[in-house]
């Protein structure tokens, strides 16, 4: 998925929405990494935080 188009847009409306929204890190890219980084950036800001893989199949336990 693309972390500056859909993910961002999707987490931010969750959160929104009163979701506890946390982006997998490590599931998500995008085309420029430049990009990348800076909407996880954002995301880290805007949502619960970013979480690795596995730092969220832990939470899921």
């Amino acid at each position: 998925m693309a972390t500056n188009l859909t993910v961002e847009q999707t987490a931010r409306h969750g959160t929104d929405l009163g979701f506890t929204v946390h982006v997998v890190r490590d599931c998500v890219a995008a085309a420029d990494e430049a990009m990348h980084g800076a909407s996880l950036a954002n995301l880290d800001l805007a949502t619960a935080g970013c979480l690795t893989a596995e730092q969220a199949l832990a939470l899921l336990s």
